[in-house]
């Protein structure tokens, strides 16, 4: 078994807790500052900037777009976090990373009809850590082949 094997990241979009299987992570960039290219976009697309990842130039994804996140943290100062796509290497900008927990102990939450309806398909899923709803991210919802479709 792997040691990512049945771990997620915690991280913070605002003041909005979110997590991710570790499964789905290549890598979290801290200092974006020097990466990224904010004049490669396609704002209609989602695309904020691209960011050089190894030598390649890969698509950035700003989340709180989508889901209407007033967000402190300029673009420049925000963590990537590097996922595997369909598509190939992107990434998304959050605010914060803050650990990797256990997939044990977060607890299953029900989402409310009028929840799930404002949602708008970005999300579908919320699991409770500590007593706190985090939006279980969805990545294949922000960039790749089926948003476009």
């Amino acid at each position: 078994m792997s040691k990512i094997e049945g771990k997620k990241l915690v991280f913070r979009l605002g003041e909005v807790g979110f997590l991710i299987d570790l499964n789905s992570v290549v890598e979290v960039v801290e200092d974006t500052s020097k990466l990224l290219d904010f004049e490669c976009n396609d704002i209609s697309c989602g695309i904020v900037s691209s960011m050089r990842y190894r030598q390649v130039m890969i698509p950035v994804v700003d989340p709180t777009l989508k889901l209407n996140i007033l967000s402190p943290v300029k673009l420049s100062d925000k963590t990537a976090i590097v996922l595997h796509g369909v598509e190939g290497r992107w990434a998304f900008l959050v605010d914060l990373v803050e650990n990797i927990v256990e997939a044990s102990k977060f607890n299953a939450c029900c989402l409310s009809a009028m929840l799930q309806h404002a949602a708008l398909g970005f999300y579908s899923q919320v699991k409770l850590l500590n007593d706190e709803p985090l939006i279980v991210m969805e990545p294949d919802n922000y960039y790749g082949a089926t948003v476009a479709a």
